[in-house]
C-alpha cells in the first residue's frame, strides 16, 4: 500500500470514527466527560480501523464477502477492546450491553458507508452516461 493510500485510509477512518464518537457523546452513551486521552485514542483507533479496512479491501477478491466482513468485524472488535482497556473501560468488555452497542454501531457505520458508496457510484455513472450521450450527439 502506498503512503498516499495509507494516509487516505487513516483520514477516512478518523473522519468516520470522529463522527461516531460525537454521536456517542450526543446520545450520552459515554457517561463521563471525554478526556484528551479519550479523544486522541479514538482518533488513533479510527485511523487504525481505516488502515485495516483498506487492507481488507485490497484482499476482498481473495475471500468471499462474508469472510471479509467477519475478518473486518473481528479486527475492529480487537482494536475497540484494546482501546477500551487503554481508556480504563476494560471492565465493560464483559458486558452484553457493550457488545450490543458495538454491533449496532458497526451495522450503522457499515450501512452508512454502503449507502454513501452507492450514491457516489450512481453519480459517477450518471456523469459517464451524460458524457457518452454528448459524444454520440456530436
Amino acid at each position: 500500500m502506498s503512503i498516499k493510500k495509507c494516509l487516505h485510509a487513516i483520514l477516512m477512518g478518523i473522519q468516520t470514527g470522529s463522527a461516531v464518537y460525537l454521536i456517542l457523546l450526543a446520545f450520552s452513551i459515554q457517561k463521563h466527560p471525554p478526556t484528551t486521552s479519550n479523544i486522541i485514542s479514538v482518533m488513533v483507533m479510527s485511523g487504525l480501523i481505516g488502515i485495516v479496512s483498506s487492507i481488507l479491501k485490497t484482499l476482498e477478491d481473495r475471500f468471499p464477502f462474508l469472510v471479509s466482513i467477519l475478518l473486518h468485524f473481528a479486527s475492529v472488535a480487537v482494536l475497540a477492546c484494546c482501546f477500551m482497556v487503554y481508556n480504563n473501560w476494560g471492565f465493560l468488555i464483559a458486558s452484553w450491553h457493550f457488545w450490543f452497542n458495538f454491533i449496532l454501531i458497526y451495522l450503522f457505520v457499515w450501512l452508512f458507508l454502503y449507502l454513501d458508496t452507492n450514491l457516489k457510484t450512481k453519480k459517477i455513472n450518471s456523469a459517464l452516461a451524460k458524457r457518452r450521450r454528448e459524444k454520440e450527439g456530436k
